[in-house]
């Protein structure tokens, strides 16, 4: 039985592999309602491989997120739901603005009213856009 510690087992979080995109978009069931941006799975899957490109290289993370053992975890992913990771509340900042701007540049939008901020320490203020929409 190994007992050993579980983050060194994994201690390489592995960048977004251009095969992964179209298989996550054609698992999605059909039938699912689109979310708030109305933008059925049927399309998704049918535009897979013009978006492939575009949601894998738009952002570039790499100087942030938690270091675990020299790799960097910025983000976990779960279906359409992403989770954002930082230490530094400004670097936090920048992540969401690089991520609104890229996504308003795609015609997408983050769903302010699901957003969400979560910390284990002090409360902080972090905008979504210009306009000052704020995450506490």
């Amino acid at each position: 039985m190994d007992t050993g510690n579980p983050i060194r087992k994994y201690n390489y979080v592995p960048p977004i592999l251009l095969s992964e995109v179209p298989k996550a978009m054609h698992s999605q069931k059909l039938e699912r309602a689109p979310g708030p941006d109305n933008i059925p799975n049927k399309l998704l899957r049918d535009t897979a491989n013009e978006l492939n490109p575009i949601l894998t290289t738009c952002l570039d993370w790499e100087e942030y997120g938690l270091n675990i053992n020299g790799s960097r975890l910025n983000h976990l992913r779960f279906a359409d739901d992403l989770i954002l990771i930082e230490e530094d509340p400004n670097k936090l900042q920048a992540i969401v603005q690089k991520l609104a701007i890229k996504s308003k540049e795609l015609g997408l939008e983050i769903n302010k009213s699901k957003t969400k901020l979560i910390t284990n320490s002090i409360e902080v203020e972090i905008k979504l856009d210009e306009k000052k929409s704020r995450m506490s």
